[in-house]
């Protein structure tokens, strides 16, 4: 298989207000609320996968990513892709972030429902 669709029945994760920082420790955390999101995400993603999807440190990926938001509020998203990336590498989807050589992005307000359409694409080996 060359090719994947995901599709995340979920509102977007944003990195905006993600972490905060332990001024005592001087090290970022991540949310609990979030990180439960980040999870759940993980899971729907696995899910859509069951080990249909074989990786090489080869490969090279188009990433094209689409959110959709119920309401019409402005959503920046370079704060929305860096979540489901590192999800995608932490789950050997994708082999390294380095490997991706063209990412489009789209945003979608006002629509029917919240969600996230993941299409993945081998396109060569080096």
């Amino acid at each position: 298989m060359d090719k994947i669709k995901l599709i995340i029945n979920k509102k977007p994760i944003s990195t905006q207000h993600l972490y905060w920082y332990n001024t005592k420790t001087k090290r970022y955390f991540m949310k609990k609320d979030w990180k439960i999101r980040k999870e759940e995400t993980r899971q729907i993603i696995l899910n859509q996968i069951k080990n249909k999807w074989k990786i090489d440190k080869n490969d090279i990926y188009e990433v094209y990513i689409k959110f959709f938001w119920t309401d019409k509020r402005k959503h920046d998203l370079d704060n929305y892709n860096k979540i489901l990336l590192d999800i995608l590498i932490e789950e050997k989807i994708i082999y390294d972030d380095n490997n991706i050589f063209k990412l489009i992005l789209e945003k979608y307000i006002k629509q029917k429902e919240n969600k996230i359409e993941i299409f993945i694409k081998k396109i060569k080996k080096v």
